[in-house]
């Protein structure tokens, strides 16, 4: 029961979020000789690991789409400051976020399990969590 309810948590999110962009992208709207910008913003430098994880899925995107899709990141809140990230979203400023679970929790309460402390004992727990 409880995977279930965190993989509905996700697909809400997931959707949620997908759903806040303007701009739509399927096959028959864009030229397929065009490249897809994705704008990236995060509030983190660079050299965190929430940072270095936006720059590999960058690269990542890269060398998978051959080129044709290019994430652009802007760290350490270069476009928009942490409270504007949402909004930004909405608006279709940017493509993608990646805000604290905090930020998550005030429009889906359920992540503010993320944030309780010591709910988790260790690391497998998190992980039986996560996998059910």
């Amino acid at each position: 029961m409880a995977r279930n309810s965190w993989l509905f948590i996700l697909l809400i999110v997931v959707f949620g979020l997908s759903g806040c962009g303007t701009r739509v992208f399927d096959g028959q709207q864009v030229n397929k000789e065009e490249k897809i910008i994705i704008k990236f913003s995060h509030v983190v430098e660079e050299n965190t690991p929430k940072g270095l994880a936006a720059i590999r899925f960058a690269n990542l995107i890269r060398e998978r789409s051959g080129g044709s899709i290019e994430v652009q990141v802007f760290p350490n809140s270069q476009l928009f400051k942490d409270g504007e990230e949402f909004e930004a979203l909405s608006r279709g400023d940017v493509q993608m976020i990646a805000p604290a679970t905090s930020k998550v929790s005030q429009l889906f309460p359920q992540w503010q399990i993320w944030d309780l402390p010591y709910f988790f004992s260790n690391l497998e727990s998190v992980h039986q969590i996560m996998d059910g």
